[in-house]
């Protein structure tokens, strides 16, 4: 498995695989004391590392290949050449384990100068490098240098699969391995509470959201509150009155992607969801689960007053108007109100009827006085 990643990624970028201990080319310096940092730092500008595992896998561009640049300097445990002396004795600290750099403060190790000099900045607050653009001031050279990128608007690390472009290697690695748990399935983040997998950290932080209720994203219109972005994006377009969703058939608009699915069932006739008590089958999932409940004796939505209980959100809406009085639907002839809409609806027929009695009653007695409407409401 573990090779499989690393030969997946090599074709991702479209490059070949190495092993390689040199640091990333964000960085841009070599340890304190070496003369060749020059020269180091030009030859490791185009290396791509990724980390699986215990192991630090580089991708090398072939343009660095193609340059002949001689290794002279064999690791003994691996095989491995480098151009330069130091780099071979900070490879060889990986087969060994050895830090021998540590900070006087926090314990913390590392295996050169430079990586100690540069941790050392988080204690003291020196901020050495700054932009000449915003003015805005870094601890290391390699922050300054992805800074930069928002000014510039560049984004040299392409997805070879996607061709999605990142400002930053570190996001740069973590969609390149996305692409890779596709291929093997693997799905490293677990939800601790619904034992729920995902292939992104960033999704699993998301999916938490869910059990906790925590609800980060507001709409500035009515102050609702949303757990994802998307969801907020989405329900925008009811202030809006967006309908970017358009039906091919019929040519009527959706606000939503889901709803205009769930509306094409309508012309095709699709009914994906089957009970298996009963074989009954439906076009929403919303009415299947609600229909599965009849089967099971579900009825997770309670009335905060009285206590009763319903299988769907529907009815308990409804029922809360006998407790609040509400009756927010109206007859246009004599408006009398209603709670709900079916009750209108009956109300309606009578008026239906009673035009009709007085269409008959005016055939009979053509000189009869034309009612009023008025007369109409008085037998309802």
């Amino acid at each position: 498995a573990e090779f499989l990643k690393l030969r997946l990624i090599a074709i991702i970028c479209s490059t070949k695989i190495k092993t390689e201990t040199d640091r990333e080319d964000s960085e841009g310096a070599e340890p304190a004391g070496n003369p060749e940092s020059n020269n180091l730092l030009q030859q490791n500008t185009d290396a791509k590392t990724f980390t699986s595992g215990e192991t630090e896998v580089s991708i090398e561009s072939d343009s660095d290949c193609k340059k002949g640049r001689a290794k002279a300097f064999i690791c003994s445990e691996c095989g491995k050449r480098f151009q330069y002396k130091w780099s071979l004795q900070r490879h060889v600290t990986l087969h060994t384990g050895e830090k021998p750099f540590g900070c006087s403060l926090c314990e913390q190790r590392f295996r050169d100068q430079y990586n100690l000099k540069r941790h050392m900045r988080i204690h003291t607050g020196e901020k050495p490098f700054g932009c000449g653009i915003c003015g805005k001031r870094f601890n290391g050279e390699g922050n300054l240098k992805i800074h930069k990128r928002v000014h510039t608007g560049e984004k040299p690390f392409g997805c070879g699969v996607c061709g999605r472009k990142f400002k930053q290697k570190s996001h740069f690695k973590k969609h390149i391995m996305t692409h890779v748990r596709i291929h093997t399935g693997e799905k490293p983040f677990g939800c601790r509470l619904c034992d729920k997998k995902f292939t992104q950290s960033v999704h699993l932080k998301t999916h938490m959201r869910s059990h906790t209720g925590e609800k980060l994203f507001f709409c500035d219109v009515c102050s609702k509150s949303f757990s994802r972005l998307r969801i907020l994006k989405s329900h925008k377009r009811v202030h809006t009155g967006e309908k970017p969703f358009d039906c091919d058939v019929c040519h009527k608009r959706f606000s939503h992607l889901g709803d205009l699915k769930r509306h094409k069932r309508v012309h095709t006739g699709e009914k994906p969801f089957s009970c298996s008590v009963c074989g009954k089958r439906f076009a929403q999932r919303m009415h299947f689960k609600t229909h599965m409940r009849i089967h099971t004796g579900e009825r997770p939505f309670g009335c905060d007053v009285c206590g009763k209980s319903f299988n769907c959100k529907r009815n308990l809406k409804t029922h809360i108007r006998v407790h609040t009085g509400e009756k927010p639907f109206g007859c246009n002839v004599c408006n009398k109100r209603f709670s709900q809409p079916g009750i209108l609806k009956r109300h309606m027929n009578i008026h239906t009827e009673v035009r009709k009695f007085l269409s008959r009653l005016m055939k009979v007695f053509p000189q009869t006085p034309v009612w009023s409407r008025r007369t109409q409401t008085s037998f309802t």
